[in-house]
């Protein structure tokens, strides 16, 4: 039976996420609809999944820190959609080094995601600082026409100043509990300019999540500058089904 050629992989376990596997592709087997399974919050549960950050990392032995080497946009603005390297003030860029959570030095052995165990929507301190390699680029080859006396360019009023290859910088950033609402929101929006791009801006893009309350939620905020274009792609792939089918072909025909 399928219970007992399933519980033959029960041995071989040896985490939660792999007992959720195998029984996800049991009940899947079976062909029960509308069945899953949800983690509790114990040990291996939600209370220890790590916050993210909105950025990808890669360890840089010669600088000794992590270099950001992506970091995820989304809706800045929001809250829970959006990056939290992106808000107003940090001045986080691609190629900056991550030192430490927390005053917790990283290294090679403790990266970011064990660092923020338990940390989703919760504010953490980061360490961070410019590359020391990069400093060549930062020199000063001498006063230029529109540089002061001291060889620096003066200061743009109502900029943050950039900070100094080298310093050390603590910045405040609330973690989210989970990234992928803003990494969506960053590949739809490739995928927007990609097609704008190749139409010449004669068609437009939409991509639709699911047939429920979040994809007419998406369909809605994109096809009204979108479907006023000559041409649409209307993109269903991940669509994760639903009820609102009928709601949508209506507003396309419109």
């Amino acid at each position: 039976s399928i219970k007992q050629r399933y519980s033959q992989l029960l041995q071989r376990v040896a985490t939660e996420a792999e007992f959720h596997d195998v029984a996800s592709e049991m009940l899947w087997e079976l062909g029960c609809s509308h069945c899953g399974l949800e983690e509790h919050g114990g040990p291996g549960g939600e209370d220890s999944k790590p916050g993210c950050l909105g950025a990808d990392f890669r360890w840089n032995a010669a600088e000794q820190g992590y270099e950001i080497t992506r970091v995820v946009r989304g809706d800045h603005w929001d809250a829970q959609r959006g990056g939290p390297l992106c808000k107003p003030g940090l001045n986080i860029s691609t190629g900056d080094l991550l030192l430490a959570v927390d005053r917790q030095p990283l290294s090679e052995a403790f990266c970011p995601e064990e660092a923020l165990l338990q940390t989703a929507g919760q504010e953490v301190l980061l360490s961070v600082r410019r590359p020391m390699n990069a400093a060549l680029q930062a020199l000063d080859l001498g006063p230029g026409p529109s540089q002061g006396r001291q060889g620096r360019k003066p200061k743009a009023r109502g900029r943050p100043e950039a900070p100094e290859t080298g310093d050390v910088r603590h910045l405040r950033v609330r973690v989210l509990g989970s990234d992928l609402d803003a990494r969506y929101k960053d590949v739809i929006r490739q995928r927007k300019d990609l097609v704008h791009a190749r139409s010449g801006g004669r068609a437009g893009y939409l991509h639709i999540p699911d047939m429920e309350r979040l994809g007419f939620a998406e369909f809605w905020s994109q096809q009204q500058p979108e479907a006023r274009k000559p041409g649409l792609v209307v993109d269903l792939r991940g669509n994760l089904g639903g009820h609102i089918s009928p709601q949508v072909l209506a507003h396309l025909c419109q």
